[in-house]
């Protein structure tokens, strides 16, 4: 279930919105000033020549610090995105709404732009690289690279900022941050260039003019932050739950207890898990009463089967509640499956 909220403009416009846009788009520049700079410093170094080994470690390694310090110095204010990407995930996941995510983007693409402007300037015009697939890769590949490295960034950020049950995990958010992206541009930067970020393509592409190839870096990290979000989200737990449930019955599932609780709340799930509990006792102690094999192989499978749905009802519960479950036993259960 996606869980977007559309805001309304007084609420995108208030102060506290206001220097959450700023914040967005200082700490985006910074970020794309070093960034870029890195790669046009190592242009200048080897006198424009390939990418090599060590030339790939040292962008993805100033790429890795200087989102770690963006994020730092903006997660108290706007939460640090400095990516449409991750804004976008977060949308998602109803964490933004639409309208104040489409001003955050608005900053971050401003902070980039005027980024890669001062390093022309400060350069002496030296040209700003763009983002590209590379020789032999096809624009679909670079899209699922893209897709791939910003599904794990934005999960990344999920789980060590955005996550309410984070805990102390929430202090190392940052720098998990920053690792996340330059580990995958060690693993993309020779493929798809490793970008996540469609703000980080965009300022240089619209420096330079080259606007050939940038599809592909809204399109491929906008997909995999949009999976992220919904995958980590409580909406998607609903086709977890249908595809374990197929695993451990063999069969398409009908609603069952451990559905039901994306629905509705516990008191309901219990009731439901309960009958769902007696009623797979007594075919099981059916079964057994005829003595043939099907049925004691049926009953395994049942008894089996609302274990698996127990185990996910409670763990579904502490997931989306964070609330410790009750004991949920049916009086079938408590006299052994005897009906």
């Amino acid at each position: 279930m996606v869980k977007l909220a559309i805001g309304s403009i007084g609420d995108s416009f208030s102060a506290g919105s206001v220097k959450s846009y700023l914040a967005e788009f200082i700490a985006t520049l910074l970020f794309v000033f070093a960034g870029v700079g890195s790669a046009i410093a190592y242009g200048k170094l080897t006198a424009d020549a390939a990418l090599d080994p060590a030339g790939l470690v040292a962008v993805a390694i100033a790429h890795a610090f200087a989102l770690f310090v963006g994020v730092s110095i903006a997660a108290n204010i706007s939460g640090g995105h400095l990516n449409p990407a991750v804004t976008f995930g977060l949308a998602i996941g109803g964490n933004i709404t639409i309208i104040t995510g489409l001003f955050y983007w608005i900053a971050q693409l401003l902070g980039s732009v005027v980024a890669c402007f001062l390093l022309q300037f400060v350069t002496g015009g030296l040209a700003v690289p763009t983002h590209g697939v590379a020789s032999g890769m096809s624009s679909i590949q670079g899209v699922v690279f893209e897709i791939i490295i910003t599904f794990a960034l934005v999960y990344t950020v999920y789980a060590t900022a955005a996550d309410p049950k984070k805990g102390s995990l929430g202090t190392i958010a940052p720098i998990a941050i920053g690792f996340i992206v330059g580990a995958n541009i060690l693993a993309a930067g020779a493929f798809s260039g490793g970008s996540m970020n469609p703000a980080r393509s965009f300022g240089p592409a619209v420096v330079s003019g080259d606007f050939s190839q940038n599809w592909i870096y809204w399109v491929g990290p906008l997909i995999g932050a949009g999976l992220a979000g919904l995958i980590y989200g409580r909406g998607c737990n609903i086709l977890i739950v249908r595809a374990i449930s197929r695993i451990v019955e063999g069969r398409k599932p009908k609603k069952t207890a451990a559905v039901a609780v994306i629905g509705g709340g516990w008191r309901r799930d219990a009731a439901a898990l309960a009958a769902t509990v007696a009623s797979r006792g007594n075919n099981s102690s059916g079964n057994e009463r005829r003595g043939d094999r099907d049925g004691d192989r049926r009953a395994g499978s049942n008894s089996v089967s609302a274990v698996a749905h127990l185990g996910l009802v409670a763990f579904l519960h502490i997931r989306l509640h964070d609330v410790p479950p009750p004991v949920l036993v049916s009086s079938n259960v408590r006299n052994g499956g005897s009906g």
